[in-house]
């Protein structure tokens, strides 16, 4: 069975990560930015297209530790990334050398996500609304 979010992945290519990788990255972002009401899920706005432009600053160690995370959470069941998440948002319950770790890998996983989510940035096939339209944000500058 196909997932209907690896189709959205067909015209994405990345220089730093395979389908594979983008693929686990698609449904992470998925389980941060779900959308609701008003605002699109991660995987509708497309802004997976532009991973590579949030990936040219990164440090080169820390795309391929972030591409070897990817590809051990995509064969990881749901509820097990789930409870990770959770983890993490509650890293200061954990002792300081769990605590670290589950920060820094907090960083490296919603870094990546909320940067393109954010951007206000929408993927070539994306129906969906704007991430920026859908919360009323309007960016302008005035002369003065």
């Amino acid at each position: 069975m196909v997932n209907s979010d690896t189709n959205t992945l067909r015209n994405v290519r990345s220089d730093y990560f395979n389908a594979i990788q983008l693929a686990s990255l698609q449904r992470l972002g998925n389980l941060y930015a779900p959308g609701n009401g008003c605002l699109p899920r991660f995987s509708d706005t497309g802004c997976i297209e532009y991973v590579d432009d949030v990936l040219e600053s990164v440090e080169p160690d820390d795309v391929q530790l972030l591409g070897i995370l990817l590809l051990v959470l995509r064969i990881t069941p749901l509820f097990m990334i789930s409870w990770l998440v959770t983890a993490m948002d509650n890293h200061h319950r954990y002792p300081e050398f769990i605590a670290g770790w589950l920060r820094l890998i907090s960083l490296g996983m919603k870094g990546v996500i909320m940067s393109l989510y954010y951007s206000g940035l929408k993927g070539s096939d994306s129906q969906a609304q704007g991430v920026h339209d859908a919360m009323g944000y309007s960016l302008h500058c005035e002369l003065d």
